[in-house]
């Protein structure tokens, strides 16, 4: 078939090969490309051979090139895409449209095209010549993960008000459980929906990962309520995410005075006091403790959680009998000649006086907070709005430093054993999910010995993470001291205020303020 005939050469096909035979020389190679613009069919790939051939007359035929399809059409190797480009001139499209795209669609057919056609594409403006999209798979759906929610508790921690000023003495630091209350929800992972590729084959999809619901199964139970995994308290008590799992802890509530009719209190959970702890009397408990009277307690005994938070909404007028005892922190309005020992920190809304207080760190209201007498013991930092007063009563307030070299390096290894513990978690999970995949009732899947074998494992992971955090935590709160230890005093220190970090020592002589620090063997003020 011939493509191109003029006095020079004749240009044609055979088995779709493509063939020059020159019968004058003088035709310039650069027309060559011009003319052949005009037949979109012909792709020169022996540009070599042409170009001798337009140099020398000879009755053999010279091979120059490959005749291209009038409809090519392009699959993507995954089968999700197919285009096709038209091989023809503007008047060739323009003269055999519908012929054309007949044939579009037969090319479709034979190479088994059957999905997601776009058939308005020929209904439009057709450009000769490029690459045109002609059906497109339905990708698959992926499932979504599950999601997990948890009854929130309560900040253990000063609350700030609108205006941006800190309520240090109004705090919900018990959240009251009762039976059957919605304590947090999982919504279970979606198993996706499958795809099709353009053959019509099935593109499979992925189902979204499971999550497991973290808690005591002696105090809390999941329930299937619409579609989701409900936990309900098994019991009446106080709310815990100890350790990153959901509990309710035991929950004894005075609704009046802790005093006579009471008598002691010794318990194992959490208390809340209506009322006041009477002179004399004493409240133990293993978790937090609250004491809700506005007037806070006197001469009580003393207050101890082992393993929780205090909080005494009012003061403690101590008459130097009192002790205060918490593992985690105390809040308190104020403290009058008691005792007051807190591992983690603690906070007091107006005035410390002459009471001995020890934790890693003291924080006062830096606005009215003030501190009077006694003996005032850090092991981070000491925040105040005033030490002493004006009539120059002796007050001491020592902050026993750390060293920031060493803690920085704990924490780093807290970091190293939290990041492999949390891979070995990870681990656990997706081997946890290829068996529990092999099950279509979870009822039978939770009696095995594998299901047993990886829940444990599960808990014992998130056990540890919890307390890696929570010591991550603690070692964060040292850092966030500046220096080696520090001593803030917002206001007012007056004459005979004792400062001392880290054995270095500072006698205040007149009126000052600023935060006063150790590093490098040396007091620093700002």
């Amino acid at each position: 078939m011939y493509i191109i005939q003029n006095d020079f050469f004749d240009v044609f096909e055979d088995n779709e090969k493509l063939y020059i035979k020159t019968k004058k020389q003088g035709f310039d190679i650069s027309n060559f490309s011009e003319l052949s613009a005009s037949y979109p069919r012909m792709n020169i790939t022996y540009f070599l051979n042409l170009k001798n051939a337009l140099d020398n007359v000879s009755e053999d035929k010279v091979e120059i090139g490959v005749l291209k399809p009038q409809i090519e059409l392009s699959i993507s190797p995954d089968n999700t895409e197919v285009h096709f480009k038209l091989n023809v001139s503007n008047n060739e499209l323009k003269s055999n449209r519908q012929q054309i795209i007949q044939s579009i669609l037969s090319e479709l057919e034979s190479n088994k095209i059957v999905h997601g056609i776009i058939h308005t594409v020929l209904d439009e403006d057709i450009k000769t010549q490029k690459n045109i999209l002609i059906a497109k798979a339905t990708p698959a759906e992926n499932g979504h993960d599950a999601i997990i929610k948890y009854l929130d508790l309560p900040d253990k921690k000063p609350t700030v008000r609108e205006d941006g000023s800190t309520n240090y003495y109004e705090m919900n630091l018990i959240h009251e459980i009762h039976k059957n209350d919605y304590l947090g929800e999982k919504s279970p992972a979606t198993k996706g929906i499958d795809g099709l590729d353009v053959k019509g084959n099935v593109i499979p999809s992925k189902p979204g990962k499971d999550k497991r619901l973290s808690f005591d199964r002696k105090t809390v139970a999941e329930f299937e309520e619409n579609n989701k995994i409900i936990l309900r308290a098994l019991t009446n008590g106080a709310l815990s995410h100890n350790q990153g799992k959901v509990s309710v802890l035991k929950h004894l509530v005075i609704p009046g005075d802790v005093g006579y009719e009471t008598g002691n209190i010794i318990f194992d959970g959490s208390v809340t006091v209506k009322g006041t702890v009477c002179d004399d009397f004493k409240v133990i408990a293993t978790e937090d403790i609250s004491i809700d009277s506005p007037m806070g307690i006197g001469a009580a005994e003393k207050i101890v959680s082992t393993n929780g938070y205090i909080y005494i909404k009012g003061g403690v007028c101590g008459r130097e009998k009192t002790l205060i005892h918490s593992k985690k922190s105390v809040f308190v309005k104020y403290a009058n000649a008691c005792t007051i020992i807190a591992e983690d920190t603690i906070h007091i809304g107006f005035y410390s006086l002459d009471s001995t207080l020890e934790s890693k760190s003291i924080l006062l209201n830096p606005e009215k907070g003030r501190i009077i007498g006694g003996t005032i013991s850090a092991y981070a930092k000491i925040v105040t709005g005033a030490i002493g007063n004006s009539s120059e009563r002796k007050t001491i307030v020592n902050v026993k430093g750390f060293d920031r070299k060493k803690v920085k390096k704990e924490l780093d290894e807290i970091l190293i054993k939290y990041k492999a513990c949390l891979l070995e978690l990870e681990k656990n999970k997706r081997e946890m999910e290829v068996f529990s995949n092999s099950f279509k009732n979870q009822a039978e899947l939770m009696k095995t010995h594998e299901y047993q074998y990886y829940n444990n494992i599960l808990e014992k992971l998130t056990s540890e993470l919890a307390e890696l955090e929570q010591k991550r935590k603690s070692l964060s709160d040292y850092l966030d001291s500046k220096g080696e230890g520090e001593i803030s005093i917002a206001n007012n220190a007056y004459p005979q205020t004792f400062l001392e970090i880290k054995n270095l020592q500072k006698i205040i002589k007149k009126e000052t303020s600023g935060t006063f620090y150790a590093q490098d063997n040396n007091l620093h003020s700002e």
